[in-house]
């Protein structure tokens, strides 16, 4: 795991080859296939986990997956949703007066989705299999906008290969309204 600046106060950690512990059994499991514009790569874990400050409130995220190559011409792509509180994170970015819980609640897993939809517009993606089985939310810092700025995020992770720190922070947006 790595943890960097962004700049302005944000703060990511990005996993590769290795995922948090944030894995969630599925309460939904939202499926969807895209073309596959490249070919098969290694298989990989990464996550991707952010806090963004914006005054007096806070945005924040976590996002991690596996993914498979294959030799078909798609990706297929699952996104695991659970709303369950049952699990409080026991390390995060988060102010440690936010409680911070494993799992995506369906809302967010369509923000997810339609990040990961962006990413496949903008550069395309590997064959394969992409399995969004890890994140953490906050009832408070969470929202739509970060959730679909970190599927674009772990859609980029998975399609380079052995980045460097540089090339990691300029998976970031500037901006993650």
């Amino acid at each position: 795991m790595k943890q960097f600046d962004l700049g302005k106060y944000r703060q990511a950690r990005i996993w590769l080859d290795e995922l948090p512990d944030a894995c969630s059994f599925p309460e939904d499991i939202l499926k969807f296939n895209l073309s596959a514009k490249y070919k098969p790569k290694m298989p990989t874990q990464a996550a991707v986990e952010v806090l963004v400050p914006l005054g007096p409130r806070s945005m924040y995220g976590l996002l991690g997956c596996e993914y498979r190559p294959s030799s078909n011409s798609e990706l297929k792509t699952a996104i695991f949703c659970n709303s369950s509180k049952d699990r409080a994170m026991t390390t995060s970015l988060a102010s440690p007066f936010e409680q911070i819980y494993v799992g995506l609640p369906v809302e967010y897993g369509e923000a997810v989705k339609k990040g990961l939809l962006l990413a496949h517009q903008e550069f395309g993606t590997v064959a394969g299999e992409f399995v969004i089985s890890h994140s953490a939310h906050s009832e408070i810092s969470s929202c739509d906008a970060i959730f679909k700025h970190l599927a674009v995020v772990l859609m980029r992770l998975v399609n380079i290969q052995n980045p460097t720190d540089d090339e990691l922070i300029s998976l970031f947006p500037q901006t993650f309204g």
